[in-house]
């Protein structure tokens, strides 16, 4: 959209004005001997020349860069390379040998400065190097990742960005060589690494390449150094939108690449990508002198920039910034016409703005759709304006503050909105921002005065301490930061977010620190702490993750409300009255995601084939709080709790360490126990007779009804564990029957004294008399799932194996499950960091359990993963003994029926087929045919679940507090959001 300008126009445009809407202006072409009255101006940053190579390998190698055509080189005995799946499109993966080349000689004699560009996804870490772009051997450029280093990239001189290689996701890279300047500097994703002062001014000379080539042909490589190595090199690495530019990109350049794959990037600080067309001296460019285009050279991760104020010296405000009519603009003489204001309200139908700057401002009439929620009787109404202009214009706010004296900033990264009757000093640097950099990447404000802002490569602040200068210039010096806040009452209290995404702060409450702590386990990003009055404070993470603490109990349900409609949550605002608050949102958290735990999160099915996400879902089925450990490549990939640790506590947020009773679970973990011992040769699996050692504690008139109970002398361990020796609790006589309880362990109090194991089986001494183990069948004949199997398996790890915890504590230990116990009462049942189960209307006390073997286990997801990972492991390795020989865990999965041969009845047989302890199946049409074992837990408002899928290294285990048939129904809907997000990993 051109704008005519007139004579006068010109004497009254400010740049400031222009700036706020040039934003969507395109580039004008002036043309030689136009008429005078008709020039039209328009936003013209400085653009990157062209790609030289530009491959977006979406099904081909087809360069649409200048350079030349590529082709894909396969060298005799190397492997194909594939297309998959790609960060856009397709991608091409290199396996084992090929790569792409380019005939083009790219000389860095005469071309000093380069950047290479190209998404890269790693499937694992290895020593080796693997290359991802070469101009040949000896060559002045060189891009690899290093095994778990990071990315190298070498001209003359190397240099490392020694942040590790993120496995299994698409990363943007950048390498940016000046040979003149003598700077390497390297991008992974946002962080940033600059190395300068090296002698590279002179790069080594290229090689001549391909076998049968004329001599002194030179190559570009992608995905290898040279002829040789695109051999028979293993790499693993699939590539992505590759680019080589004959210069050196800016950091705001490579950022607008990143995200908007342009080919052709504006060097602006407003950041918009140029779009094709006429270039050079056919477009008329504002002149914007005095606007940084790229961070100085010495700023690099581990240095602070070199002109800010050391940590001992006060930040000073900036002197205010004298705006004259003309600053900014080449104004020709004498040109006719009317004032710029009327053509800027004609051309995009808005009002003009306001001096004072109070407004948010877009082409677009606000759309009367604010995603947020404000109680404005405690907030200035121009701040709750301002918010609601930004989300009308779809903005993504940077900065939303406000303090007690109803001071505020409302900013995004290209415009500021603030109060009028802001401090002088404030003001003024505002002004200076606003002129530099269009907008703010971070800041706030306290009541006393203190500020601390930040955008681009500087800092600006007042009344702030050494720490907290020291603190946020390092950030700034490591990339930039992109959060800050104070607390409303105490400038000496903070906490700052830098760009990669790290937590700094002073005088951080003790849960917010464990928050941060959680948040790195469970992989989220943390977008905002935001302090309340007192101790009140709100911490927001990446997909709707919330924690809070001292919050009025309506801002707490009106959090819980954005998280169940799945509504991102960007800024929150506190007043010091309780139930005062402002939230922002700029989006929902729709649509399909790169990262597939949001993906799980988004995708649990509803009635009409919708989808809701995991938080609404437990709210549909009452569940209080739900914690997951995912496995994959028999690796905890990740771990994450969602929702209380009490069901009568709405800021008890859970975390992935927070314990859960995991009830049965007990079962599968203590049969290694007791197969252990059988591998030690104290037991037999088929021997019938193995319970007569139960026998040796106990008087002759107490053997003798042992014996008559369960029949000692028939049973053998495999219909123990079973569930086939035709026992049952004496409450649950009928359990064999159809229709029949199996029934589960028995709760005694936490005060009182625990009966041990015999008289537990017997029903005496204390011990509750109608949970006696009986014989109620002939053993083998009906299989029935009961925990009073387990008694007598804890007898007998008692008995051989020196008392059970002693025999299981190892064990744990072995597996490196640490927070994990069959002591009970659970010790640490009152440490702040156990949950409590649900009954669906209130929380269940506290139970201790005399059956260890069957119910007592106390655990974490990550934890029972653990076990999962042995078990997958061991039966998938024959080489692999770890606490199971491999032979013994094909026992354990019910794979080898030879042990079965010596009983004197055939092995039980039901739908629910069992191994030794686990339920099993060969193929689950759930888990795309896969074979899978598992296991489920339940009592007292505690439900677990443990799936392991051994031929995939797979597996996944889920501790929850709510009732059985809520659990149930739950668990089914978040299987289908597991294979949803994660479905490629059972094909």
């Amino acid at each position: 959209m051109g704008i005519s300008l007139g004579p006068a126009c010109l004497a009254v445009l400010k740049p400031a004005l222009l700036k706020r809407y040039a934003k969507g202006l395109t580039p004008i072409i002036a043309k030689a001997g136009a008429a005078v009255g008709a020039m039209a101006l328009a936003w013209s940053p400085a653009y990157a020349q062209a790609p030289l190579v530009h491959l977006p390998l979406d099904g081909s190698v087809s360069n649409q860069g200048s350079a030349g055509a590529a082709e894909l080189v396969i060298p005799e005995g190397a492997e194909q390379p594939e297309f998959v799946a790609g960060r856009s499109g397709q991608a091409l993966a290199f396996g084992k040998g090929g790569a792409v080349v380019i005939p083009y000689e790219f000389n860095q004699s005469d071309h000093p400065r380069a950047t290479v560009t190209m998404w890269v996804k790693l499937d694992d870490h290895k020593p080796y190097e693997r290359e991802l772009f070469s101009l040949g051997p000896g060559s002045g450029l060189l891009l690899t990742v290093t095994g778990k280093a990071g990315i190298k990239i070498r001209s003359s001189r190397t240099a490392v960005h020694e942040r590790a290689f993120p496995v299994g996701e698409w990363v943007f890279v950048a390498g940016i060589v000046d040979n003149d300047a003598g700077t390497i500097r390297i991008h992974q994703n946002d962080d940033v690494f600059e190395a300068s002062g090296l002698d590279i001014r002179t790069p080594h000379s290229l090689s001549v390449a391909r076998p049968g080539d004329a001599a002194h042909r030179h190559y570009i490589f992608v995905g290898a150094d040279d002829f040789n190595s695109a051999g028979k090199e293993v790499r693993n690495v699939a590539v992505d939108e590759v680019r080589l530019y004959g210069e050196a990109l800016s950091p705001k350049q490579i950022s607008v690449l990143r995200r908007e794959g342009a080919t052709r990037i504006a060097d602006a600080k407003a950041g918009k990508t140029a779009p094709s067309g006429p270039s050079g001296s056919d477009v008329r460019t504002i002149d914007r002198s005095g606007a940084p285009t790229e961070l100085p050279k010495d700023v690099r991760r581990t240095e602070p920039v070199a002109d800010l104020p050391s940590p001992g010296q006060e930040l000073e405000a900036p002197a205010p910034v004298e705006r004259t009519p003309d600053q900014g603009l080449s104004i020709p003489e004498g040109l006719p016409g009317q004032t710029i204001k009327d053509e800027i309200e004609a051309a995009t139908d808005a009002p003009p703005p306001p001096e004072a700057g109070n407004e948010i401002f877009c082409a677009d009439a606000p759309n009367g759709d604010a995603a947020f929620t404000a109680t404005s009787s405690s907030f200035p109404s121009d701040f709750i304006a301002a918010l609601s202009k930004a989300k009308a214009c779809d903005l993504d706010l940077t900065v939303a503050t406000v303090n007690d004296k109803g001071e505020w900033i409302v900013a995004s990264s290209d415009q500021i909105a603030h109060s009028r009757d802001l401090a002088a000093p404030l003001l003024s640097t505002l002004a200076s921002i606003e002129k530099n950099y269009g907008g703010l990447d971070a800041g706030d404000i306290s009541e006393s005065g203190a500020f601390l802002l930040a955008a681009g490569d500087r800092l600006y602040g007042s009344g702030l301490s050494a720490d907290t200068r020291a603190k946020a210039q390092s950030a700034i010096g490591a990339g930039g930061i992109r959060y800050f806040d104070f607390h409303p009452t105490d400038p000496g209290q903070w906490v700052m977010i830098d760009k990669s995404g790290a937590v700094t702060g002073r005088k951080l409450p003790k849960r917010v620190i464990k928050a941060i702590g959680d948040l790195s386990a469970s992989k989220r990003t943390i977008q905002t702490v935001r302090f309340g009055a007192g101790d009140a404070w709100v911490l927001m993470g990446s997909g709707s993750w919330v924690i809070t603490n001292g919050l009025d109990s309506q801002l707490v349900r009106t959090l819980k409300s954005f998280q169940n409609r799945s509504q991102r949550l960007d800024h929150i605002a506190l007043a010091p009255q309780a139930g005062r608050y402002a939230l922002y949102s700029a989006d929902k958290l729709n649509g399909a995601s790169s990262d597939a735990i949001s993906n799980f999160e988004q995708s649990f099915p509803i009635s009409g084939g919708s989808t809701a996400s995991i938080w609404a879902r437990m709210d549909a089925h009452n569940l209080k709080g739900v914690s997951i450990a995912y496995v994959e490549k028999n690796r905890i990939v990740w771990a994450r709790g969602y929702g209380l640790m009490r069901g009568d506590d709405p800021e008890s947020y859970l975390f992935t360490d927070t314990t859960f009773e995991a009830a049965s679970l007990s079962k599968p973990i203590a049969t290694y126990g007791l197969l252990q011992l059988v591998e030690q040769g104290k037991l037999s699996l088929t021997e019938e007779g193995v319970l007569n050692a139960l026998e040796t504690p106990l008087s002759t008139n107490a053997r003798i009804t042992l014996r008559d109970n369960i029949r000692t002398d028939e049973i053998n361990l495999i219909q123990l564990l079973q569930h086939c020796a035709g026992l049952c609790y004496k409450m649950n006589g009928n359990c064999l029957q159809p229709g029949g309880s199996g029934g589960g362990a028995e709760e005694y109090p936490v005060a009182g004294p625990i009966p041990n194991t015999a008289d537990m089986i017997l029903g005496v001494h204390g011990a509750d008399p109608f949970h006696k183990v009986l014989s109620v069948e002939a053993p083998g004949r009906v299989s029935m799932y009961t925990s009073a199997n387990f008694l007598p398996v804890q007898g007998l790890i008692d008995i051989h194996g020196g008392g059970f915890e002693n025999h299981m504590n190892p064990i744990l230990d072995a597996l490196n499950m640490k927070a994990s116990t069959y002591r009970s009462p659970y010790p640490k049942r009152s440490d702040g960091n156990h949950a409590r189960g649900w009954k669906g209307a209130s929380v269940t006390p506290f139970f201790a359990y005399g059956e260890m073997a069957g119910a007592s286990i106390v655990s974490t997801p990550t934890d029972i993963a653990k076990f999962v990972i042995e078990v997958n492991t061991s039966a998938e390795y024959p080489g692999k003994n770890g606490i199971l020989s491999y032979d013994m865990v094909q026992k354990f999965l019910g794979r080898d029926n030879s042990i079965y041969a010596s009983s004197d009845y055939p092995v039980c047989t039901n739908p629910r087929a069992f191994g030794l302890s686990v339920n099993k199946r060969s193929s689950s049409s759930a888990w795309n045919n896969s074979e899978i074992y598992w296991h489920t837990g339940s009592h007292n408002g505690y439900r677990a679940l443990m799936v392991g899928i051994p031929k995939k290294s797979a597996g996944i285990v889920i501790l929850a507090s709510g009732r059985k048939e809520d659990a149930d129904a739950f668990y089914t809907e978040l299987q289908a959001a597991i294979m949803a997000a994660y479905g490629a990993t059972y094909n």
